[in-house]
């Protein structure tokens, strides 16, 4: 019981450890969210993230890829908020 409680424990922390995702996927899909002012801005992100979920649902559906969501929103250079999904292809040699 103790091991399975040491185990769990382990999990859980690597999930809460930072991750970069450019190490592990080459291929991204980057959102950007604009809006005029911030009551607008407010409405299309709701809208947005609304529709990843659209989204995430399709992409489990494509054969031999793999992705990831990076779940926060980022201030983007040309928009104001940015959705980045990292992306790869498992080859046939990949075992994961």
């Amino acid at each position: 019981m103790k091991k399975q409680k040491d185990d769990f424990s382990d999990t859980i922390q690597q999930i809460y450890e930072p991750f970069d995702i450019t190490q592990d996927y080459g291929l991204f899909l980057k959102i950007d969210i604009l809006g005029e002012d911030s009551e607008n801005m407010h409405k299309w992100t709701g809208f947005v993230q609304n529709k990843l979920r659209i989204l995430t649902l399709a992409l489990e559906r494509v054969k031999n890829l793999t992705f990831r969501s990076v779940p926060k929103l980022f201030q983007g250079e040309d928009s104001d908020s940015v959705i980045v999904i990292g992306l790869k292809y498992k080859s046939k040699n990949d075992k994961k």
